[in-house]
């Protein structure tokens, strides 16, 4: 009987946490769908591509890519709020060793950097190359530009992990920094791979990627040595 009523009570709490994190998603979704246009306006803009370059294949594009578009700005925007309100849910059943909430706020500000760098930096340096070096006057579809963006957003906010944790790593005795050291000749070949096989078909292209993900590598070997 108290075991099932401890269940009927975790169920609660689980209802309440869903619609706690669900009403304010729906919500921010629905005024960011609302400033979708002007939000990829100023961002084609900022790509310093003209306007008739980039078009609408479809009826249905237009709507398709300012729905991603809000999507991601709301999951942007709201995830430390839900990492939050699950932490709290689950703190009490994290050994006290794990520093959790350290390293969720630090990789969610990587996250955040890798994102920006990759959707802003990284795709107009992609797209411009792929842009000029294009021997007849291409016309891209809108949603396939924003998804090609928002790809390397996603991309570089990944890599900028590593960069936390090879720290772990380190502290936890899985991995040691002498290792890491000697094998820079195969991490450099596994990123030019990496890189190839993620960006357009041009050494440009892959130099831009590889410099971001290499550079993580190295600075999580440097936060290695200062942890230690």
């Amino acid at each position: 009987m108290e075991q099932t009523k401890l269940i009927t009570e975790h169920i609660e709490d689980i209802r309440k946490l869903f619609i706690k994190i669900v009403i304010p998603i729906l919500i921010l979704f629905f005024i960011l769908f609302i400033l979708a246009e002007k939000i990829i306006n100023f961002y084609i803009n900022y790509l310093s591509i003209s306007f008739n370059k980039i078009i609408s294949i479809t009826p249905m594009e237009s709507f398709k890519t300012y729905g991603l578009v809000s999507l991601l700005l709301t999951i942007l925007i709201i995830f430390p709020f839900i990492i939050y309100s699950v932490y709290n849910y689950v703190k009490d059943i994290v050994p006290q060793n794990i520093k959790i909430k350290k390293y969720i706020i630090i990789s969610y500000l990587l996250s955040i950097i890798g994102f920006v760098f990759g959707s802003s930096v990284f795709s107009k340096l992609i797209l411009l190359n792929l842009f000029n070096n294009y021997s007849i006057n291409p016309n891209w579809g809108i949603y396939s530009v924003i998804s090609l963006v928002i790809g390397f957003g996603f991309a570089l906010a990944l890599v900028s992990q590593i960069t936390l944790l090879i720290p772990f790593f380190v502290r936890n005795n899985v991995i040691n920094i002498k290792y890491l050291k000697d094998n820079r000749r195969i991490v450099v070949f596994c990123v030019a791979i990496f890189s190839a096989i993620i960006t357009p078909p041009d050494l440009y292209s892959m130099m831009f990627m590889m410099i971001p993900v290499y550079g993580s590598y190295e600075l999580g070997i440097l936060f290695s040595r200062r942890k230690k």
